[in-house]
Protein backbone atom coordinates (compact mmCIF):
# COMPACT_ATOMS: atom_id res chain seq x y z
CA UNK A 1 0.00 0.00 0.00
CA UNK A 2 1.50 3.85 -0.72
CA UNK A 3 1.96 5.75 1.46
CA UNK A 4 -0.35 8.99 1.46
CA UNK A 5 1.26 12.28 1.75
CA UNK A 6 0.98 14.36 5.25
CA UNK A 7 -2.48 16.16 5.47
CA UNK A 8 -3.01 19.48 7.81
CA UNK A 9 -6.57 18.38 7.36
CA UNK A 10 -6.96 17.28 10.55
CA UNK A 11 -6.44 20.62 12.34
CA UNK A 12 -6.79 22.83 14.48
CA UNK A 13 -5.66 20.77 17.50
CA UNK A 14 -5.63 22.80 20.80
CA UNK A 15 -1.70 23.37 21.35
CA UNK A 16 0.14 22.26 25.01
CA UNK A 17 3.24 22.96 26.26
CA UNK A 18 5.76 20.11 27.58
CA UNK A 19 8.22 20.47 30.08
CA UNK A 20 10.46 18.40 30.72
CA UNK A 21 13.49 19.09 33.60
CA UNK A 22 13.50 23.02 33.38
CA UNK A 23 12.99 22.95 29.34
CA UNK A 24 9.34 23.51 27.58
CA UNK A 25 8.25 23.21 24.24
CA UNK A 26 5.08 24.01 22.33
CA UNK A 27 3.62 20.69 21.73
CA UNK A 28 0.73 19.65 18.80
CA UNK A 29 0.59 16.17 19.26
CA UNK A 30 -1.21 14.76 21.76
CA UNK A 31 -3.90 13.05 23.32
CA UNK A 32 -5.94 11.67 25.96
CA UNK A 33 -5.91 7.58 25.55
CA UNK A 34 -7.32 6.45 29.26
CA UNK A 35 -9.40 8.24 32.01
CA UNK A 36 -8.61 5.34 34.60
CA UNK A 37 -5.73 5.48 34.79
CA UNK A 38 -5.44 9.06 33.16
CA UNK A 39 -3.22 8.92 30.40
CA UNK A 40 -1.85 10.74 27.53
CA UNK A 41 -0.24 10.22 24.20
CA UNK A 42 2.45 12.31 22.66
CA UNK A 43 4.37 12.37 20.01
CA UNK A 44 8.13 13.97 20.57
CA UNK A 45 9.84 15.24 17.38
CA UNK A 46 13.30 13.27 16.98
CA UNK A 47 16.25 15.70 17.29
CA UNK A 48 14.34 17.54 20.42
CA UNK A 49 16.76 18.36 23.10
CA UNK A 50 13.15 17.21 25.11
CA UNK A 51 13.25 13.89 23.78
CA UNK A 52 16.78 13.28 25.26
CA UNK A 53 15.30 14.81 29.13
CA UNK A 54 12.23 12.84 28.41
CA UNK A 55 14.18 9.46 28.34
CA UNK A 56 16.88 10.41 30.97
CA UNK A 57 13.80 12.03 33.04
CA UNK A 58 10.98 9.96 32.80
CA UNK A 59 8.74 12.26 33.24
CA UNK A 60 7.04 15.69 31.76
CA UNK A 61 4.16 17.99 32.41
CA UNK A 62 1.94 19.45 30.12
CA UNK A 63 0.37 22.36 30.37
CA UNK A 64 -2.08 24.49 28.68
CA UNK A 65 -1.88 28.15 28.33
CA UNK A 66 -4.29 31.21 27.32
CA UNK A 67 -4.64 32.44 24.04
CA UNK A 68 -2.75 35.74 25.90
CA UNK A 69 0.61 33.66 25.97
CA UNK A 70 0.87 32.57 22.11
CA UNK A 71 3.69 34.79 21.44
CA UNK A 72 5.99 33.33 24.08
CA UNK A 73 4.75 29.52 23.91
CA UNK A 74 5.14 28.99 20.40
CA UNK A 75 8.45 31.29 20.25
CA UNK A 76 9.54 29.01 22.69
CA UNK A 77 9.78 25.94 20.15
CA UNK A 78 12.32 27.88 17.97
CA UNK A 79 14.81 28.22 20.59
CA UNK A 80 16.93 25.06 21.76
CA UNK A 81 17.16 24.43 25.50
CA UNK A 82 20.35 22.87 24.60
CA UNK A 83 21.92 26.91 24.58
CA UNK A 84 19.22 28.42 26.06
CA UNK A 85 17.35 28.84 30.01
CA UNK A 86 13.71 29.47 28.32
CA UNK A 87 12.92 30.38 31.46
CA UNK A 88 15.09 33.28 32.08
CA UNK A 89 14.61 34.08 28.80
CA UNK A 90 11.00 34.70 28.47
CA UNK A 91 10.72 36.10 32.01
CA UNK A 92 9.27 33.10 33.05
CA UNK A 93 8.63 31.82 36.80
CA UNK A 94 9.49 27.77 37.27
CA UNK A 95 7.92 26.03 40.60
CA UNK A 96 8.30 22.93 41.70
CA UNK A 97 5.71 20.05 40.81
CA UNK A 98 4.06 18.33 43.45
CA UNK A 99 5.12 14.64 42.08
CA UNK A 100 7.92 14.95 39.76
CA UNK A 101 11.44 15.05 40.98
CA UNK A 102 13.12 17.30 38.02
CA UNK A 103 10.56 18.54 35.70
CA UNK A 104 9.09 22.44 36.92
CA UNK A 105 5.82 23.59 36.20
CA UNK A 106 5.84 27.05 34.35
CA UNK A 107 3.63 29.35 36.17
CA UNK A 108 0.32 30.84 34.44
CA UNK A 109 -1.06 27.91 32.55
CA UNK A 110 -5.12 27.77 32.28
CA UNK A 111 -4.09 24.04 33.64
CA UNK A 112 -1.15 21.45 33.91
CA UNK A 113 -0.78 17.68 34.12
CA UNK A 114 2.36 16.49 36.13
CA UNK A 115 3.01 12.88 34.33
CA UNK A 116 5.32 9.80 34.57
CA UNK A 117 6.35 7.95 31.49
CA UNK A 118 4.67 4.95 31.49
CA UNK A 119 5.97 3.63 28.43
CA UNK A 120 7.53 4.59 24.61
CA UNK A 121 5.91 3.40 21.95
CA UNK A 122 8.75 1.95 19.27
CA UNK A 123 8.40 1.84 15.83
CA UNK A 124 5.51 3.98 14.81
CA UNK A 125 6.70 6.77 13.03
CA UNK A 126 10.49 7.68 11.60
CA UNK A 127 10.33 11.11 12.66
CA UNK A 128 8.24 10.97 16.26
CA UNK A 129 9.14 9.23 19.14
CA UNK A 130 5.70 8.36 21.15
CA UNK A 131 5.36 7.77 24.88
CA UNK A 132 2.25 6.98 26.79
CA UNK A 133 1.90 9.41 30.14
CA UNK A 134 0.42 8.40 33.13
CA UNK A 135 -0.91 11.47 35.06
CA UNK A 136 0.03 11.85 38.52
CA UNK A 137 -0.85 15.19 39.74
CA UNK A 138 -3.27 17.79 38.02
CA UNK A 139 -3.80 21.22 38.20
CA UNK A 140 -7.03 22.91 36.68
CA UNK A 141 -7.20 26.58 37.29
CA UNK A 142 -9.55 27.34 34.95
CA UNK A 143 -12.65 25.83 34.05
CA UNK A 144 -13.28 24.31 31.03
CA UNK A 145 -15.92 27.04 30.05
CA UNK A 146 -13.69 29.52 31.06
CA UNK A 147 -10.76 28.81 28.83
CA UNK A 148 -9.31 30.30 25.46
CA UNK A 149 -6.54 28.05 24.10
CA UNK A 150 -4.42 28.16 21.85
CA UNK A 151 -4.95 26.11 18.92
CA UNK A 152 -2.78 25.34 15.98
CA UNK A 153 -3.47 25.54 12.66
CA UNK A 154 0.22 24.10 11.19
CA UNK A 155 3.83 25.30 10.94
CA UNK A 156 3.02 29.28 12.36
CA UNK A 157 -0.44 29.38 11.82
CA UNK A 158 -2.96 29.78 15.21
CA UNK A 159 -6.85 30.33 15.65
CA UNK A 160 -8.36 30.41 19.18
CA UNK A 161 -12.22 29.88 19.41
CA UNK A 162 -13.38 33.40 19.09
CA UNK A 163 -12.01 32.94 15.43
CA UNK A 164 -9.02 35.29 16.03
CA UNK A 165 -6.40 34.15 13.56
CA UNK A 166 -2.29 34.77 14.14
CA UNK A 167 1.03 33.76 12.64
CA UNK A 168 4.06 33.70 14.18
CA UNK A 169 6.75 35.72 12.44
CA UNK A 170 10.64 35.30 13.83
Amino acid sequence: MPNIPYSTGCFPLHLALLSCGENFHPLGYWTVVGKDPFRFLISEGLGNHTLKLLREHQEAALHFFPWSAREWVVRSGYISGRDVKKAGRFNLSLKAADQLKATKLIEGFENAYECRVLIELKGISSDHAQFVLEVVAAHENVPAEKRDPILFFSQQSFINLRGERWTFRR
